[in-house]
């Protein structure tokens, strides 16, 4: 108990500004200095020294030079170690993740105002509520994580935090368990927000599916043309699937069979100006040669990669006079259907057999889309559901 309360001393004591502890030490300098003196003085009396004048006159003059030096030196030094104390406290005020000082029990300490920002809670809410106001530490997630971090002084997890307002949030919580200056055990939590990596890695997801089914063929090259991931209508082309293509490490101009003349437009095409738009017509097995519109385009950044997408080119809506023709879809219009329905149903081979049967497709939600992305998003949609239906039927 008597360590505890000289601790307790010395932690108030250092809760005072620099130059009242500088002028405490001058005065506890000066007066364990006098007693010095008062002893030497009596020594040197006791030991009929005839010259005691001489050396209680150089003691004193030596204890009135040293005593501002000494306090100087003591004073510099507490400058040095206020200007790092300060230095410390504002880099925790500024830190961009929060930082939680608490006891082992859960009650806190201090929060720095990440923290505070994060949370939705003041310090002092924070410090009145502790721990629990957080999270349920009676889980048996964070016993695990109490007991891992008891044994190895420091624990890694992931937990889900309340807020003020009651909304939660995933973080990473990164905490420590150490002895402070009074040789008292605490703890440090640090926080860290998953929220915006959960969005990024939702969006990565979703990005990858659209994708791999989209109907345009897409594949993505290293520096050296070699096939790196194709989607799924990418196979078609190439008529292997992914696996295939890469146990193979086969190169685009070699699987599509481009001529040379070809691949030196392309490669000098995408070393001038990073990318290369044209068209390819390209050889698909026993299937009849097929037109499409290809387009490369370089991407720096880890590693340089280029992206291949094809579009097929409208040869069917070739043969059909424009017309003819749906302005958005590229299919036969409301009028022309109407009149080959017509010299469908009249036509006398039906008769006595079953009447053809007309198939009605509907888009789900497609006015919901229309309404978000606008009418040109809306034409997009028809345009890609006709692409569907072309290549199905």
């Amino acid at each position: 108990m008597e360590g505890k309360a000289i601790r307790d001393s010395f932690a108030h004591y250092r809760l005072l500004s620099t130059r009242v502890r500088t002028l405490l030490f001058g005065f506890a300098y000066v007066f364990i200095s006098t007693l010095i003196f008062i002893i030497a003085e009596q020594l040197i009396k006791t030991s009929n020294s005839p010259n005691h004048s001489f050396e209680t006159l150089s003691f004193f003059l030596f204890l009135l030079f040293t005593s501002p030096i000494v306090s100087g030196l003591y004073h510099r030094h507490n400058i040095k170690n206020s200007y790092l104390e300060k230095r410390l406290a504002l880099l925790i005020d500024n830190l961009p993740v929060g930082l939680i000082h608490s006891r082992p029990n859960g009650s806190i300490l201090s929060a720095n105002p990440s923290a505070c920002n994060l949370l939705g809670y003041s310090e002092r809410e924070l410090i009145q509520g502790g721990r629990s106001m957080l999270l349920d530490d009676t889980s048996p997630e964070f016993i695990e994580f109490a007991n891992s971090r008891k044994q190895f002084k420091h624990a890694h997890g992931e937990f889900t935090l309340r807020k003020k307002n009651g909304e939660l949030f995933p973080a990473e919580i990164t905490s420590s368990i150490y002895r402070d200056s009074n040789n008292e055990l605490c703890s440090s939590i640090l926080i860290k927000d998953l929220s915006y990596v959960r969005k990024l890695e939702n969006i990565k997801m979703w990005s990858l599916s659209a994708l791999e089914n989209a109907l345009s063929p897409l594949m993505i090259l290293n520096k050296n043309k070699a096939i790196a991931w194709q989607n799924r209508a990418a196979a078609a082309i190439t008529g292997n699937p992914l696996e295939g293509i890469l146990n193979r490490g086969s190169n685009l101009f070699r699987e599509l069979k481009i001529s040379q003349e070809q691949q030196r437009i392309i490669n000098t095409a995408l070393k001038k100006h990073a990318s290369w738009s044209g068209p390819l017509t390209l050889n698909q097995g026993d299937t009849p040669p097929k037109s499409y519109k290809c387009s490369l385009s370089t991407v720096q950044g880890k590693d340089e990669l280029i992206i291949a997408s094809f579009a097929p080119t409208a040869e069917a809506s070739a043969a059909k006079p424009s017309h003819q023709l749906d302005a958005i879809s590229k299919l036969l219009n409301a009028e022309i259907f109407e009149q080959m329905g017509d010299e469908a149903l009249n036509t006398s081979k039906w008769q006595d057999k079953a009447l053809p049967a007309l198939v009605v497709f509907n888009i789900d939600h497609f006015h919901r889309m229309n309404t978000a992305f606008g009418v040109d998003g809306g034409n997009r949609i028809i345009s890609a559901f006709a692409d569907l239906l072309a290549q199905t039927l």
